[in-house]
């Protein structure tokens, strides 16, 4: 049983207050997640947190009556980023490195991500009809240019 016990370093931060009001990090300390199961890696972990912490934002944002914006979306397509890798990576280590699924092959790219998660898997689009998976993919395509992250998807050029 121990031998599948892994761990991931992460850092635990929160954000204080100056005496001007404006707020900034401190990383509070450095902990060890540790993982144990079948498929639970460190992609699969961090995931999780993505995906939750984009459902809070969520639900913050219902409440005070406001759109979801930019940031939630970020994190929810960050999170599905990391839980396609995770599931990647769980299937054949050797094929699916955690170098391998960092590269520029993979990066970003949730469609390439699902390209091969589909070879594996099956669809998770199929569910939609045509209109809606493209939709869908062209939010995929705008996550990995990067437009959630920068205001103009030029990006200085």
């Amino acid at each position: 049983m121990f031998d599948r016990l892994e761990s991931i370093s992460k850092s635990i931060t929160v954000f204080r207050k100056d005496e001007h009001g404006n707020m900034y990090p401190v990383e509070v300390s450095k902990e060890q997640a540790w993982y144990i199961g079948p498929g639970a890696n460190e992609f699969s972990h961090l995931s999780a947190e993505y995906l939750e912490s984009s459902a809070a934002l969520i639900q913050l944002n219902k409440d005070i009556a406001r759109s979801f914006g930019a940031v939630p979306a970020y994190l929810a397509l960050h999170g599905l980023e990391l839980k396609l890798k995770g599931a990647l990576h769980a299937l054949d280590k050797n094929t699916y490195t955690i170098k391998e699924l960092c590269s520029r092959k993979f990066g970003h790219n949730i469609t390439n991500l699902l390209v091969e998660y589909h070879k594996h898997f099956g669809s998770l689009l199929d569910q939609f009809n045509q209109d809606k998976q493209d939709s869908i993919t062209d939010v995929f395509d705008n996550y990995a240019n990067k437009d959630y992250e920068y205001l103009d998807n030029h990006h200085g050029n």
